[in-house]
């Protein structure tokens, strides 16, 4: 059983990454998961300090993209970017309402499919990191912001919400259906049509105003 907190680094290869790997590698109470660079993405990670060959090199062989470093199940995340890079990675709410996420296209009426006044399910997506997961067992490797999905879960079954009202922290929402996944996911990164069939997650109606915040429970009511 874990006893230590996993710790995923974002941008390690830069001065304060490698300040910072410095620090988690010699904390007792850390075990260090991901080390994500882009610029360095499928290289040896040990080059940068031979102290990540503990446990074998089996924790962190190799860089990985900042995206996936940043979809690890860690405990903690240190993001060593530039301000505004990692002022995008560190926002934790967004507000919502009946038509969609502020700021997102279904709410500003330029989506896909904002032209049908009749079509529902538009207004917010969810998938599941479990389903992102097996993607990545079999050798498709896609970050959460890159499944083109609003909300990303883990630990809850979304098919089971369809046909259903449920919560995402104080929005409340109703499950549509299947958010099968497209060609233009496909394109973006090929596999996942055929990776994601039924597990492309669910399209859910927002039926009042609040705030979504990283960690907010999704209860079925």
């Amino acid at each position: 059983m874990r006893t230590v907190p996993y710790v995923s680094i974002i941008g390690a290869s830069g001065y304060t990454g490698q300040e910072t790997l410095d620090r988690v590698l010699a904390h007792p109470q850390l075990e260090l998961y991901a080390v994500g660079s882009d610029s360095l993405a499928g290289r040896d990670a040990t080059a940068l300090d031979p102290r990540l060959n503990r446990n074998g090199g089996r924790r962190v062989p190799r860089f990985i993209t900042n995206g996936a470093a940043l979809a690890s199940p860690a405990d903690l995340v240190f993001l060593c970017q530039p301000h505004d890079a990692a002022a995008a990675i560190a926002r934790t709410a967004v507000t919502a309402r009946p038509g969609g996420i502020d700021g997102d296209r279904y709410q500003e009426g330029t989506g896909t499919f904002s032209t049908n006044p009749h079509r529902v399910g538009q207004d917010i997506t969810l998938i599941e990191a479990e389903a992102l997961d097996e993607l990545k067992a079999i050798g498709i490797s896609i970050a959460p912001e890159e499944a083109r999905r609003n909300v990303v879960t883990r630990g809850i079954d979304l098919d089971a919400l369809i046909g259903k009202h449920f919560r995402i922290g104080d929005i409340r929402c109703f499950g549509q259906r299947r958010a099968e996944p497209c060609a233009h996911l496909e394109r973006l990164t090929p596999g996942t049509l055929r990776g994601l069939v039924h597990r492309g997650g669910i399209r859910a109606d927002i039926l009042d105003a609040g705030t979504i915040s990283v960690g907010d429970e999704i209860h079925e009511e």
